[in-house]
């Protein structure tokens, strides 16, 4: 169990928060803590989706919900810049009430949340923290209808992860404490629905900061909670301001061990569950194990120690620990009491049973099977979504129990349709500068000050410095070696800031900083520089369009195609010039895969950038890949369709091969 985590946590995506979400990484790391998962608001009935328009504005600020798509945009560039040093989750916090159900269960669909809480900050679209909620009302009526709504939404929706701040109302409440044994029929009534729908409960630090005599939920609530079989917990401190980020967490837990809750949602725990509970599916001695992950699972549990195992580490430990030592019915504290004795059979079964574990390609973070096989059986348990979500259960390959409650992703993405060379070259001739001045002048000046600092370090393996020690300061050279130096800091940890391409550091790294050098070395002007960056930039967004985020495609090609593209602009400002440099570049270097953030991006970018910048000077020399050379075809526009099949379609099974590869 990890010792430091926050399950709570607001950013400026939430309208009541400024908090950069950068800047929450930044401090979360600086206090130590392991993980953190984002919960921003989101509250239909008082507030609008930004793309419904006609947003109110209190105060001068706006009363909306996320913007969904910049949030996971800055989510993807957070896990990818920091994703070595801290865990990161994307979730929402859903205010709902029972009118508002069909809109969060519309948003749960296009989205795929690694999260959510679920509470109630409004009834009758009134709110509790302004008071007109509570205004005129009896503190025994607005606490009752409080309950009642609360039991109302939870079963009706399920949704969710965990129950946030159960009892909130006492936060806000005017008329000060109210006795939890008024309610507590209606409350056990809705923790005994949380309980059979497999969800939990989030205790919220934020009752310190708001001076409650009590937990929150109150120590009453959560042992109620436990003697009903409750199990799942987790922590989170409701932060909106750097002073509240992870404020209270350690002191929560010792309370809760207090009360008997020993372990929180992780991944190596609902691994056990689920092992444990096929253990008993099976009922007979085990003799073989297959274990199937999803790429989350693999990042998440590969290198962490398993709770109650003697320092057991990895996905194969928690499965062990599971079968040997698991008590299924105790659902998320499975291996909440462990045996010395069952310490020590686990490593003996680890060295005895053969057990496999694979990739498994899925649309959730969270997504496991575990497969047992005895003497004459063999049974099969898979977990999706959330922590204790069975989904599937499988008996000698007779389906024993499936459920329907796990929703399908629907991604939504910009539309870049309207994408092509003719129309990017057009634009880049002709736009208004001053509407994108702002950003490409700070890629010039963030990118290529990463850059310096990575030849100024240590950083990486030094394939910029590398570069020009061997090779000399040639401009073409020089092009490469910023490019892999910018990429050395940032691979290896470095936290200065960079102007990304397809949500990726590298990419824009990558498609900017060779036409910067080539413009600096050759006294262009800034007019011409920031032209010829909106070629780079929307020529490496336009290949990587159809080739997708998640592909086995490297993105620094896309990338070093771009920069050569830009390079050619900021030469000749020739449409033919810009579209053979592409064709020539792609047929050069389009088999580079994709395994993963790490220092090796910067050789691989060094190699893009050279095929882009080789396929500029092959046509300046009459040389030209031509149609029907291998993936080349007729037409700049085919050849690109060509790539995204390559990227999309024809790299999928590579794609799991590498994760298979790097699950080893």
């Amino acid at each position: 169990m990890k010792d430091y985590i926050d399950y709570h946590v607001h950013t400026a995506f939430s309208d009541d928060s400024t908090y950069d979400m950068e800047q929450v990484v930044q401090d979360a790391i600086e206090k130590g803590i392991e993980e953190l998962c984002f919960t921003d608001h989101v509250d239909y009935g008082i507030k609008k989706d930004w793309e419904w328009g006609d947003i109110q504005y209190r105060h001068g600020e706006p009363i909306a919900n996320v913007d969904y798509p910049a949030f996971f945009e800055k989510y993807e560039q957070m896990k990818e810049k920091y994703g070595g040093k801290i865990v990161l989750k994307a979730g929402m916090e859903f205010g709902i009430q029972s009118h508002t159900i069909p809109q969060f269960e519309a948003l749960y669909k296009k989205y795929n949340f690694d999260f959510i809480i679920l509470s109630i900050h409004q009834i009758r679209d009134l709110e509790f923290w302004t008071g007109e909620y509570q205004e005129g009302r009896s503190q025994k009526e607005y606490n009752d209808e409080y309950y009642e709504e609360l039991l109302k939404v939870v079963k009706q929706y399920k949704n969710y992860s965990v129950l946030g701040h159960l009892d909130l109302i006492q936060r806000y409440d005017p008329a000060g404490f109210y006795p939890f044994e008024k309610n507590k029929e209606v409350i056990t009534e809705i923790l005994k629905q949380v309980i059979t729908d497999g969800k939990g409960i989030e205790v919220n630090t934020s009752w310190h900061r708001y001076k409650l005599p009590d937990l929150q939920p109150s120590t009453a609530i959560l042992k109620l909670y436990k003697e009903l079989g409750g199990t799942i917990i987790t922590i989170g401190s409701d932060s909106h301001k750097p002073e509240h980020l992870g404020a209270y967490v350690q002191e929560t837990q010792e309370k809760l061990k207090e009360i008997g809750f020993e372990y929180y949602c992780t991944e190596p725990i609902s691994l056990a569950y689920c092992a444990s509970r096929c253990k008993d599916i099976l009922d007979e001695e085990i003799c073989s194990i297959e274990v199937y992950v999803s790429g989350n699972i693999i990042k998440n549990v590969k290198s962490v120690i398993v709770p109650n195992t003697g320092g057991l580490k990895g996905i194969q430990a928690s499965v062990v620990a599971g079968i040997v030592a698991g008590k299924s019915e105790k659902v998320l504290e499975v291996i909440s009491e462990v045996s010395k004795e069952e310490k020590e059979a686990m490593k003996a079964f680890l060295e005895k049973v053969p057990i496999k574990v694979y990739p498994l390609e899925s649309e959730y973070a969270l997504d496991m099977k575990v497969h047992l096989w005895g003497n004459t059986h063999d049974a099969m348990v898979q977990i999706s979504s959330f922590h204790t979500n069975i989904t599937r259960i499988e008996k000698d390959g007779a389906l024993l129990f499936e459920s329907g409650n796990v929703e399908t992703q629907i991604e939504e993405v910009t539309d870049r349709k309207c994408l092509n060379m003719e129309r990017i070259f057009e634009f880049a001739q002709t736009c208004d500068l001053k509407p994108i001045a702002d950003v490409l002048l700070r890629q010039i000046d963030y990118n290529y000050a990463i850059a310096q600092e990575g030849f100024r370090n240590n950083w990486g393996c030094n394939i910029g410095n590398t570069l020009l020690r061997m090779y000399g300061e040639d401009i073409k050279i020089k092009a490469k070696a910023y490019a892999a130096a910018g990429s050395d800091a940032r691979m290896s940890g470095c936290e200065l800031p960079v102007i990304i391409n397809s949500g990726s550091g590298n990419q824009g790294i990558t498609n900017s900083l060779p036409v910067i050098v080539y413009a600096k070395e050759l006294g262009a002007s800034e007019e011409l520089l920031l032209r010829s960056l909106i070629v780079s930039n929307l020529t490496t967004i336009h290949l990587k369009t159809g080739i997708g985020r998640l592909s086995a495609y490297c993105g620094a090609v896309s990338a070093g195609v771009g920069a050569g593209c830009g390079i050619a602009y900021l030469l000749d400002q020739d449409y033919e010039t810009i579209i053979h440099t592409l064709v020539n570049a792609v047929a050069i270097d389009s088999g580079i895969i994709c395994d993963g953030a790490k220092p090796s991006c910067a050789a691989k970018i060094a190699s893009s950038v050279d095929a882009g910048l080789l396929g500029y000077y092959m046509y300046k020399n009459g040389c030209e890949f031509k149609g029907g050379d291998g993936i080349v075809s007729k037409g700049v526009e085919n050849t690109i369709e060509n790539i995204a099949k390559l990227g999309s379609l024809g790299m999928k099974e590579t794609d799991k091969l590498i994760i298979d590869l790097m699950a080893k």
